[in-house]
């Protein structure tokens, strides 16, 4: 997000193309001072971060509020139009929350997955209370965004915190099938396996049970059990040519040939 200090100069120069006399005579005892410089071209920043940061705190909620709507008005850059709406925006609003969703798309189509999860969660605090269910879809996409960044400790704690409410078959099944690879990735096998189980109790897409299926199957490999590895392969295929995700069915593909070889059956050369 951008710092308060680039948020206060955006401000500055906004009023500086509505108010250009009163905003040159206004600052120039700040610019002499050395807190802040004004260009050429009328932009105004300031000299040192803290600075904007003193301004920015001294000014009220309503205020910092109509800043960034004026802010959100002049941008043009989807991502950066949505991040100003949210702050700009004090009660739930399900227009706010679906820009927050986009501005996180393209967040994550630059690997900016840290500002994907970011944005997702304050479009979950933003998705008015009748719309729960895009509140906590909302919410395990910002987990599994927290996870890509490297933030597995963040996308725990939310994901534990929306499987302790009701939730839809299909999104239970995913923050589990989740939670278990980031189990996974913490090297705690036994609850991996656990969690992997139970996310295959509420998947009734066939391409969710595929995806759980292969963590049992990776997980199995982990652990050193190829005869578990070979069957939740073969039910990984299953699914997968059920859902006719061919990147799925690759996928198990190469796990049902690894571990045919594993447990000694050979390989089926003509199926790889």
């Amino acid at each position: 997000m951008r710092s308060r200090a680039r948020i206060l100069s955006s401000a500055f120069a906004i009023k500086k193309v509505e108010h250009a006399a009163v905003e040159e005579q206004a600052l120039r005892p700040a610019e002499e001072a050395g807190i802040v410089r004004i260009d050429e071209d009328g932009r105004i920043t300031f000299r040192h971060p803290l600075y904007a940061s003193a301004v920015y705190e001294t000014a009220s909620p309503g205020r910092r509020r109509k800043l960034h709507r004026r802010l959100a008005r002049l941008l043009t850059d989807p991502e950066e139009r949505a991040r100003h709406l949210a702050i700009a925006t004090a009660d739930p609003d399900e227009g706010v929350a679906h820009m927050l969703e986009r501005g996180a798309a393209l967040a994550r189509s630059r690997g900016a997955w840290d500002s994907a999860a970011e944005l997702l969660e304050q479009a979950r605090g933003l998705t008015p209370p009748d719309r729960l269910d895009d509140a906590r879809r909302r919410g395990v996409a910002a987990a599994e965004h927290h996870a890509h960044s490297g933030d597995r400790s963040r996308a725990r704690a939310l994901l534990e915190e929306l499987l302790a409410e009701p939730l839809p078959r299909s999104l239970r099944a995913d923050a589990l099938r989740l939670l278990a690879e980031i189990s996974y990735n913490d090297e705690n096998a036994a609850e991996a396996e656990r969690l992997f189980t139970q996310a295959l109790e509420y998947a009734d897409d066939p391409r969710l049970a595929a995806t759980i299926e292969l963590g049992l199957s990776y997980l199995s490999g982990q652990v050193a059990n190829p005869p578990g590895g070979v069957v939740h392969a073969y039910r990984a295929l299953e699914q997968a040519e059920a859902s006719g995700d061919e990147s799925l069915v690759g996928e198990a593909l190469g796990l049902c040939a690894a571990f045919d070889y594993l447990c000694g059956r050979g390989v089926e050369w003509d199926q790889v």
